[in-house]
This record gives C-alpha cells, structure tokens and sequence, in this order.
C-alpha cells in the first residue's frame, strides 16, 4: 500500500504545472524588462489581461511622457503564462518609429527635414 501511495504522490508532482507567469504584475515586470532592454525608457506597460484561452497575456505597450502621461498605444506583446515565453512580439525598431510618429503626431517632437 504504500508504495502505491508513493507512486501516486509521485505523479501528483509530475502533474501539478508550474506557472512561470502567474500574475499580471510579473508579466508587467518581464515585458519592461525587454522593452527598456530594447527600446526606451519611455515606452512601457502598465497593465495586462489573461487569456484563459490562449493561456496567455496580453499586453499593450504605450508611450509616455513625464509631463504628459500616456500619450498612446503603439504595439501590443503576448507572454505565454506558462512557459514565460514571448508568443507576439513586435519588432523594436517598428515600436521605435511607432512612439516616435506618435509623438510627432502630438506635437512632442519634430522631425529633421533631413529625414
């Protein structure tokens, strides 16, 4: 009998999945994390919905301006809640051009006339 309890206890930590992102702060903090890796300082997120679906995040990534607060959304990021990996991504660079129009598009900054 007991071996057959200990089998079963066995299986039962085999079966028990371990979440590498169980909540919504942890997903903020690893996606910040990348973006300030990868792109400025003033592109962030600041919040993230589940998905009991997909089982993943989902997060907008916006752009801010200490004087202006969040001026708007310019690409979004999937985490998978299981494995912690990215499942959508977008491109650095296109975040970068898409903060940067955004804010033209604000007034915030103006584009050489070189460019």
């Amino acid at each position: 009998m007991n071996a057959i309890k200990e089998q079963q206890t066995q299986l039962g930590a085999l079966t028990v999945p371990e979440i590498a992102v169980p909540t919504a702060q942890r997903a903020i903090t690893l996606v910040n994390r990348w973006l300030q890796k990868e792109t400025a300082m003033l592109i962030h997120v600041t919040d993230a919905t589940f998905n009991p679906i997909t089982y993943c995040w989902y997060l907008p990534v916006k752009l801010s301006y200490p004087d202006r607060g969040t001026i708007g959304e310019i690409g979004d990021v999937y985490l998978n809640a299981m494995t912690g990996q990215f499942v959508g991504l977008p491109d650095p660079n296109n975040l970068l051009r898409r903060a940067e129009a955004l804010a033209e598009s604000n007034g915030l900054i103006e584009r050489d006339d070189d460019e």
